[in-house]
């Protein structure tokens, strides 16, 4: 008799051991599912057929609310002066919910849902992060409040995630692949300027104390850029250093986006560059610092292809001066697009955008040491 009671008690004591491995690993027992929903269902089965009516999509994070919305047939940020959104994002996040799948479900004490992550985003909750998607007229198609995450078993293309739908006290372990950024600007198109590397021609920069460095390339095939200005007898510390201010340039990256009327440039300018390419197009990006940061505004116009050096047009190696990388209608619609950019937006630089653009003389030739100037002296 005292063995059998002894032994219920033991085997009492083991279930409430497993269920707290249970309640700590999981956050609490897993309990029945609420009606209608099933493991390996979708999380949302309605949405593949509604989600060409979105035009509203909603995130929070511990980094605040973004609104993204569909405005005119594109992708913006209102909060952003209405800056074009990354398509790319917005797509990823929309077909993420439509291909999210419920595994299993957890708990439904709401004391149990901090340790998920199942809590409303705010400051310090950064495993919390929520999304709705809604059409024009404000109906909502799909909210969920997303927890922790981790990597799904057998690949690194999707995650589990702890989740909760709408206004169900349920959670649910879910699979799928819903990447949220975590601010605002993360959802705007980085890209500013994108120019082809062989159409690159010169670069001129003037700084504010009137030093200007200028560097041009041969030909569309040449693969230096030579310093013009200030032309010295020094040799180049880097030719990847000189390469390096045209292609940032043309290949230019925001961090950030502000409306150009509400902020305007500082003066005095940081600097001022130029950019033209054998195609005619010709690039203009003035730099202002505001506190510790780099703000800029950009401009474009056409003029007349530039030629190729005459040194490198006789010298045998090949150009492409019967083929140009580009025509002057592809240059006169990459203005366009950068003029209509640059007259509504001033874009956040980074500093090691600036600094790759705007380099000194000092930083592309060797310093002579005092040796060499002895030699030069006395040959």
């Amino acid at each position: 008799m005292i063995r059998a009671r002894t032994l219920a008690i033991l085997i009492a004591l083991t279930i409430a051991v497993i269920a707290g491995i249970f309640a700590t690993k999981d956050g609490g027992v897993p309990s029945a599912p609420q009606a209608g929903a099933r493991a390996g269902d979708k999380v949302f089965p309605q949405l593949s057929q509604q989600i060409n009516d979105v035009t509203r999509v909603t995130v929070a994070t511990d980094g605040g609310k973004t609104v993204i919305e569909q405005q005119d047939g594109q992708w913006v940020l209102p909060d952003k002066a209405n800056f074009p959104a990354d398509i790319g994002k917005v797509r990823q996040i929309m077909l993420g919910m439509v291909d999210l799948h419920r595994i299993e479900p957890k708990t439904r004490n709401p004391e149990l849902f901090p340790q998920l992550g199942l809590i409303d985003p705010k400051p310090g909750a950064e495993d919390s992060r929520s999304v709705e998607l809604a059409d024009s007229s404000g109906s909502v198609k799909a909210s969920l409040l997303i927890g922790k995450e981790k990597p799904a078993a057998g690949t690194t293309r999707r995650s589990e995630y702890y989740v909760r739908v709408g206004d169900e006290d349920q959670a649910w372990l879910a699979e799928g692949n819903v990447p949220v950024p975590r601010a605002a600007n993360e959802w705007l198109n980085p890209q500013l300027i994108n120019i082809e590397q062989k159409r690159l021609a010169s670069l001129e920069v003037r700084h504010s104390d009137g030093e200007v460095v200028r560097i041009e390339k041969a030909s569309p095939d040449a693969q230096d850029f030579a310093i013009v200005e200030p032309k010295r007898d020094e040799k180049i510390r880097s030719a990847f250093t000189v390469n390096n201010m045209a292609q940032s340039f043309a290949q230019l990256m925001l961090q950030d986006v502000v409306a150009a009327d509400a902020h305007p440039l500082p003066e005095p300018l940081h600097f001022s560059a130029e950019l033209t390419t054998f195609d005619g197009l010709k690039v203009k990006l003035d730099v202002a610092k505001s506190g510790d940061e780099f703000l800029a505004r950009i401009s474009a116009d056409v003029a007349e292809p530039t030629p190729p050096a005459a040194n490198e047009a006789t010298s045998g190696q090949p150009t492409s001066t019967d083929q140009p990388p580009a025509t002057k209608a592809d240059s006169a619609a990459d203005a366009e697009a950068i003029r209509s950019r640059g007259a509504k937006w001033h874009f956040k630089l980074s500093s090691f955008a600036v600094d790759s653009i705007a380099k000194r003389a000092a930083d592309l030739y060797e310093v002579p040491t005092d040796k060499d100037a002895d030699a030069s002296a006395n040959p």
